[in-house]
């Protein structure tokens, strides 16, 4: 067996865990003018890199379409708490146009709503401004002036273990200031993937989103393959999209890219030398690097196959290098390709990247029918996720604090918007719901002292493991955590 084939093999026995082989695809055809990609940006509520950089989001030459009338499929994955989140316009560096990234089924993360990002208009064109995922109990979105430069380096301290990583310090608003929260090393959780704390940029000011577990890829619902239309169907009246062809967990990570300019996942064939230049790298050169949550749990999760890594970056190299085959780029292809009879089953397991439901099978992933009337619930649901991303197109006008020098200390909201009370927010109120987006904006407070959230030191000391599984709620925060030493101001 050649490296290369050995290589891919390793990968498919590496991720198989996180689905089932797919039956060749029949030739179930997408309307005229609408075409399935098995390629392009994964939506940004179901996976997106750790952001440390406060960079704005990239910018399209014009100005994209209103969002289309989007159905949710009537099959969706069991859960308590799987919604359906809209999808949105995404600028393609190869159409030279809009494509949209399909809303999708998704289990939200314990404590957490999704809050959507939208397009604004600025000097150079339209400029995307992420979502991101809010605690599900908070009131409204503060918009802070940058805050001051990190003052992490690293670990002081050795990890305790190989079931250990670093979640690095962070600057956290409160009570009108920024404090410096230490970094700490804490332990990994099988079935959950930690998203570390980060800022948000809008043009009224950067949003602060605390750390929070999250689901694997597998068991966060069911992500749909983005399109393009060749038509704009949407001006028809009556007219809908409703997606229908999933991605498959084992096909997105087997060619997962980062573009870390904009802070964004892409799957699919980008192994061309023109989007290297561009700065799309493979997900697992750089989260080798800096943290990236899912190649840190993914990599903890195969460490006890030798081979995992190692077959990623010799896969890599050969579909860079023509080698190997490199994943069709739309469904058409890729069921010309799946139905031609000259590639093995490992290989399909890596090349086929979209599958329709009727043959989409993951073993953590369990469909379920909908009826008309919760169809048309989520529909409404979605429709208050896209009110809220009105109203911060609304609210979050530009103002200094995203240009401001990273020195000051104070973290007195810039503007605010206030959120809808959430499903839980409302059983526990007795008072009507508030108008969504409504906007106050407080004055500017003088900038305090630095102080820090303390924490004390401990010895380190690691408590037996006990029993933690996919069906419990992961804590809060992390609950053992083994800190290193505080360090000064002028430590750095």
């Amino acid at each position: 067996m050649s490296l290369f084939k050995y290589s891919l093999s390793m990968l498919a026995l590496g991720l198989l865990s996180l689905t089932g082989f797919t039956l060749p695809l029949r030739a179930e055809t997408p309307a005229d003018g609408v075409v399935v990609l098995t390629h392009g940006p994964v939506h940004e509520a179901y996976a997106a890199p750790s952001n440390t950089e406060l960079q704005p989001g990239y910018v399209a030459p014009r100005q994209p379409p209103d969002p289309i009338p989007e159905l949710p499929p009537d099959q969706k994955p069991e859960g308590d708490n799987v919604q359906w989140l809209p999808g949105y316009w995404s600028w393609d560096q190869d159409q030279k146009d809009f494509l949209w990234v399909s809303g999708f089924w998704r289990q939200a993360p314990p404590d957490r709503r999704w809050v959507a990002g939208h397009w604004t208009q600025t000097e150079n064109g339209w400029q995307w401004v992420p979502g991101f995922w809010a605690g599900i109990e908070q009131e409204q979105i503060d918009y802070l002036a940058a805050p001051p430069a990190t003052l992490d380096n690293g670990p002081t301290i050795e990890s305790p273990g190989d079931d250990y990583f670093y979640v690095s310090g962070s600057w956290v608003p409160r009570a009108s200031r920024y404090l410096w929260r230490p970094g700490y090393w804490q332990s990994y959780r099988p079935g959950w993937v930690w998203a570390p704390a980060h800022y948000c940029w809008t043009p009224a000011g950067y949003v602060f989103v605390d750390g929070y577990w999250d689901y694997t890829l597998e068991d966060r619902g069911l992500l749909f393959a983005p399109v393009y239309f060749q038509q704009p169907y949407w001006n028809d009246p009556g007219w809908y999209y409703r997606p229908y062809y999933g991605i498959r967990p084992l096909g997105l990570l087997a060619s997962l890219f980062l573009w870390p300019r904009y802070n964004s996942y892409y799957f699919g064939d980008y192994y061309g030398p023109a989007y290297a230049r561009l700065g799309f790298r493979p997900w697992f050169t750089f989260g080798s690097r800096y943290y990236d949550p899912l190649f840190s749990y993914y990599r903890w999760h195969n460490r006890n196959n030798p081979g995992w890594f190692t077959g990623l970056g010799d896969t890599f190299l050969a579909r860079r290098d023509g080698t190997l085959a490199r994943p069709p780029r739309t469904l058409a292809q890729q069921t010309a390709l799946l139905n031609g009879g000259t590639i093995t089953t490992a290989q399909r397991g890596a090349l086929q990247i979209a599958a329709p439901l009727t043959q989409f099978r993951n073993e953590n992933v369990r469909l379920t029918r909908l009826t008309a009337a919760q169809v048309q619930q989520q529909r409404a649901a979605a429709d208050q996720l896209r009110a809220l991303s009105a109203a911060r197109l609304r609210a979050e006008k530009p103002s200094g604090a995203t240009n401001a020098h990273r020195g000051s200390r104070s973290a007195a909201p810039i503007t605010q918007l206030a959120l809808p009370p959430s499903g839980r927010q409302a059983a526990n109120s007795n008072s009507s719901p508030s108008r969504i987006g409504s906007l106050r904006s407080q004055p500017t407070q003088p900038a305090h002292s630095v102080d820090r959230i303390q924490t004390p030191r401990r010895d380190v000391t690691i408590p037996p493991q006990r029993s933690f599984n996919q069906s419990q709620t992961p804590p809060r925060q992390p609950d053992r955590q083994v800190q290193p030493p505080t360090r000064s101001d002028t430590g750095r």
